[in-house]
């Protein structure tokens, strides 16, 4: 379910977690990618990736991605409720304002997973405001939650500490349990942003805006590239949208952010209500993050925050992330707005809510699909593919290949993984004529480099492989000489 070099990363992601084991949570070194030299790798969403590792047995591929895809809406709509509930607002349009526009399904289909990966936030915002009911179990859960939120998607890590640290100065004497969060949370965030750190390839990304703006008396430089920016109207007026389709086109995709007309003039009508400006707040301060560094000639707060990030761990390129603290603000906001109206009229609500989701938002989705190469024939050792690991660019084919024949292969994994310094395995296969064009490949050289085949989908020139047809491939089996 979806298409694109994002969800086909994150999908080949859970194969590696699945494939290294459950120590692959906090970091490992892996042969299976880049090899025969590794690299570090650091699974992001590994809830969602523990789902998919143990239904793909029962389910296969698709439907286990399917799984793990609605277990995070459903999680997120379920906090949103509860949390809507102790605000006292309406838990059952608190769960259903979410699922109205694009973004939660345009996430999963475009841009994998880990865009939609927001559900600890909300259990964490949740567990801060149950603190003052007088359990320390809440402040242990709070810091859980920073942790939590940290693994799975590390754009949103910051933001739950912010919300603690603010009720710690709000807080007064009663500091004890905000304290307790911060120390169980810190600690956690500090060792991912480590971890993470650990891990990060120091080219990456590979594309980057190559701008700066001076401010303050410096120069910042602006990572996120103008695609991968929201525009001021998007998340408010339906766009067409456009998908990308296939694994190798990162920047076709356009539309998908729209939160839905009828949820924004409702959480605005319900502003009347007490507490929901401070929600409402949270909503604009992530469409304002969702817009990049850089609107008009203007400077962004993701560029500010984006430094910080920059220095803890590594870059971030897509501030389209932060559009989900808008659905949970929203989310809020419409629970408040109709508490107190008739039956009717959240009747009516609800029948505008669906039409603006048919017409424009989630209901007139549909997603597109990635389909698994078929490969008929058994390899049995570390493996080369043609054309697809002799060209420079995307490498989503090689990923997609590797999710079925399960062999150390030569691509380099997700882009934001470290590799060892100077031992890039696709500059040696290249250097033994493992080009596309090439004239003559020595099979001989890559066979010293540890692969034992290559499967290409035409007749390959070279010595020192034996030659067999698998299907509609070539299948060499690569020898010393």
């Amino acid at each position: 379910m979806g298409a694109g070099p994002d969800v086909v990363s994150t999908l080949w992601g859970m194969w590696w977690f699945q494939y290294e084991g459950v120590g692959s949570i906090f970091g490992a070194q892996s042969t299976v990618l880049n090899y025969p030299f590794g690299a570090t790798g650091v699974v992001l969403a590994p809830s969602s990736a523990m789902v998919w590792s143990l239904s793909d047995y029962l389910l296969g591929v698709g439907y286990a991605l399917l799984l793990a895809s609605w277990i995070q809406v459903v999680l997120l709509v379920w906090a949103c409720a509860l949390l809507a509930k102790k605000m006292d607002g309406d838990w059952f349009f608190a769960a259903l304002t979410p699922l109205i526009g694009t973004y939660l399904f345009f996430g999963i289909g475009e841009g994998s997973l880990v865009a939609i990966a927001c559900a600890p936030l909300v259990f964490g915002l949740y567990s801060l405001i149950r603190q003052q009911e007088g359990s320390w179990l809440h402040s242990i859960f709070t810091g859980f939650c920073m942790v939590w939120m940290a693994l799975e998607n590390p754009y949103l890590a910051p933001i739950l500490p912010i919300f603690t640290s603010w009720k710690w100065v709000m807080a007064g004497k009663n500091r004890a349990k905000c304290t307790l969060s911060l120390l169980i949370g810190g600690a956690g965030v500090l060792y991912m942003a480590a971890m993470f750190g650990a891990a990060a390839n120091p080219d990456y990304p590979r594309e980057v805006a190559g701008q700066e703006v001076a401010l303050l008396g410096r120069a910042w430089q602006i990572v996120d590239l103008p695609w991968a920016r929201m525009e001021w109207s998007e998340f408010v007026w339906p766009e067409t949208v456009r998908w990308t389709t296939g694994a190798d086109n990162a920047t076709q995709a356009s539309g998908g952010r729209y939160l839905g007309l009828s949820v924004i003039l409702l959480a605005i009508y319900g502003l009347k209500k007490s507490h929901s400006g401070r929600w409402m707040m949270l909503s604009v301060t992530g469409i304002l993050l969702s817009m990049g560094s850089l609107m008009y000639g203007m400077a962004f707060p993701f560029l500010f925050l984006n430094h910080v990030m920059d220095v803890l761990a590594r870059p971030l390129t897509q501030p389209t992330r932060y559009l989900c603290l808008a659905v949970i603000g929203f989310s809020i906001c419409c629970s408040l707005a109709v508490v107190g109206m008739s039956q009717k009229q959240k009747i009516s609500i609800l029948v505008c809510f669906l039409l603006d989701s048919f017409f424009f938002g989630s209901l007139s989705l549909q997603l597109p699909q990635t389909t698994l190469p078929d490969i008929p024939c058994s390899l049995t050792g570390p493996t080369l593919l043609y054309p697809w690991d002799a060209r420079d660019g995307e490498l989503s084919q090689a990923q997609l290949y590797q999710l079925v024949h399960e062999k150390p292969a030569a691509h380099t994994g997700i882009a934001s993984w470290a590799l060892p310094e100077g031992k890039r395995a696709m500059d040696k296969v290249r250097g033994a004529g493992f080009g596309e064009g090439s004239s003559m490949i020595r099979f001989s050289q890559l066979y010293r480099l540890g692969y034992r085949w290559i499967l290409s989908q035409e007749k390959l020139r070279g010595r020192g492989a034996k030659e067999e047809r698998c299907g509609s491939y070539w299948v060499y089996e690569l020898r010393k000489s």
